[in-house]
């Protein structure tokens, strides 16, 4: 069975708080290297496909507020 690629992290950025989204949201930018909100948008449904160093970098950064890997993707 092939490995299943990821989707968009929509399900893990649900799980911020509150008061962390803006910092995680800004974090999340610089992880994926974009500028703009759409772009933002299309890879948190994952209608664009990461690269492997933008996946490690995202769960880097919901590392950081306590969101494991299992929690992000879906």
């Amino acid at each position: 069975m092939a490995k299943q690629a990821k989707k968009g992290f929509e399900k893990g950025l649900n799980l911020v708080k509150f008061g962390d989204y803006k910092a995680v949201v800004a974090e999340l930018y610089t992880a994926l290297g974009i500028n703009n909100r759409t772009s933002f948008a299309a890879y948190k449904r994952g209608a664009i496909e990461l690269k492997v160093a933008q996946a490690t970098a995202i769960e880097g950064v919901f590392a950081k507020y306590g969101i494991s890997k299992t929690q992000i993707w879906g």
